[in-house]
């Protein structure tokens, strides 16, 4: 089979290197138009050429769906001399290589007493949804993969919460006992053949909580609560243009890591505009993290030209941060700490500091310029007010960040671009003095890095 020509079209090198190598439980939440089933489709055709007398599956949600995306993935790419397409039972057969058995969530009595080596679900977000879709997984398709130890495929568009979100967690969780299930999440902008501005058409003409599930493919709870800042607001800040403000001073705000694979943030502001995106940096040693976050942003610091250095670099000093903030001052620089586990101005309105400060950016940003950061903008528009909490006290509190990084695209990952604008927000009066330079004046306290 080697000599037989198969076309296959990947959207991009990421979508195949997933599809490449798989673990025994593969769990692709993904937004629409990335394509997932494109990909899935590659990968079939790839192991029915090479593994003979192998046996598939492929579930979907409907009958008709089998039918139009064989034409659509599978007859243009395959010449009629290698396969046998039994139109009435939805069976593919390669005269050399494998065998594909194609069913339905609608019909799932057609789908038992058949054993596998790997099984597709395409949208599992709906195939698994409700106390029908753990019967069909647990009482018809798990039983099929268990003589050959089959690789699973669970692809599909987030519908609500349910078995897909909990294979999702499992794919996530540090668990040994999940250790053969892995979680890959993608955005319909992770497709490098569609338009970023496409894209932005489509959102735009979609209903704020469908775009964080479609889009963003987020789980999102009936009653989970409000985002803090609204995804129309933070997309017009992120196309928004705003001219330098000169009668402002430049704060920098830093999110320190913890190290490894933990990404640091750094955001650069003046007033109602950032001075260029957001930057993220991970590697830091977990041993002499705040040494080597303190010389990278000395190093930033250093290449900026005098007038565009900052009056004060804020620092989220918790925890691990309180490191950094030292080794910081140790070498200079015009940091002040930011304790987000302080109380709030206001405590009759916001919980801690850290629920402040969020309130307050998503006040800055109804009239901000984000420059083009979507990286920062995606961490922007994911945390929600806590309900409950809500409910409880008539205070508001953003939800907790280990709450939030279970929502988090693709990893889980720490919101820390956007934690690094936050503390910025700490500062004060940002008025620049009109008769003394901020740089000169804080050179008077001693404190300058040129002087140690």
């Amino acid at each position: 089979m080697t000599s037989v020509s198969v076309r296959e079209t990947w959207a991009s090198d990421d979508q195949q290197d997933i599809f490449s190598n798989p673990v025994r439980y593969n769990v692709i939440r993904c937004g629409r138009r990335w394509g997932k089933t494109k990909g899935a489709f590659q990968r079939l055709k790839r192991i029915c050429l090479e593994n003979p007398g192998h046996q598939y599956l492929w579930v979907d949600t409907t009958q008709a769906n089998i039918e139009k995306y064989f034409n659509e993935h599978l007859h243009p790419d395959l010449p009629k001399e290698i396969y046998h397409w039994n139109k009435q039972q939805k069976i593919l057969t390669f005269l050399k290589g494998g065998i594909v058995h194609f069913g339905s969530a609608e019909r799932p009595e057609n789908l038992e007493g058949f054993s596998y080596h790997e099984v597709f679900l395409n949208e599992a977000g709906i195939i698994l949804k409700g106390e029908s879709g753990e019967r069909l997984w647990y009482n018809t398709i798990r039983p099929m993969t268990i003589d050959h130890a089959a690789t699973v495929w669970l692809i599909g568009t987030p519908k609500g919460t349910g078995l897909f979100k909990e294979m999702s967690e499992w794919g996530r969780s540090e668990d040994p006992k999940y250790k053969d299930w892995r979680d890959v999440h993608r955005t319909t902008y992770d497709n490098p053949l569609i338009l970023d501005s496409e894209v932005d058409a489509l959102v735009d003409e979609t209903h704020q909580t469908a775009v964080r599930q479609e889009i963003f493919a987020d789980f999102l709870e009936s009653d989970e609560g409000s985002p803090v800042i609204a995804y129309d607001v933070a997309k017009r800040a992120l196309d928004r243009v705003n001219p330098e403000e000169e009668t402002h001073v430049i704060l920098w705000g830093v999110d320190p890591s913890q190290g490894g694979d933990d990404e640091a943030g750094l955001c650069k502001r003046r007033g109602n505009r950032l001075l260029e995106p957001s930057i993220g940096r991970s590697g830091f040693s977990s041993s002499e993290g705040a040494s080597q976050g303190a010389d990278w942003i000395l190093g930033e610091y250093q290449r900026t030209e005098f007038d565009m250095r900052p009056a004060k670099i804020m620092v989220d000093s918790i925890g691990w941060g309180a490191g950094w903030y030292d080794a910081m001052r140790q070498k200079g620089l015009p940091v002040q700490p930011v304790n987000v586990a302080q109380k709030s101005h206001d405590q009759t309105k916001w919980f801690q500091k850290r629920d402040e400060l969020w309130f307050k950016t998503a006040k800055w940003i109804e009239t901000a310029s984000l420059s083009g950061d979507r990286k920062l903008f995606n961490e922007l528009i994911k945390p929600l007010v806590d309900k409950d909490f809500m409910d409880k006290t008539g205070k508001l509190k953003v939800e907790s960040k280990e709450k939030m990084k279970k929502r988090m695209k693709k990893d889980g990952s720490s919101p820390n671009r956007a934690d690094a604008l936050l503390v910025t927000l700490d500062y004060g009066l940002e008025l620049r003095p009109k008769h003394k330079s901020v740089h000169r004046g804080w050179q008077d306290q001693g404190t300058s890095w040129m002087s140690v």
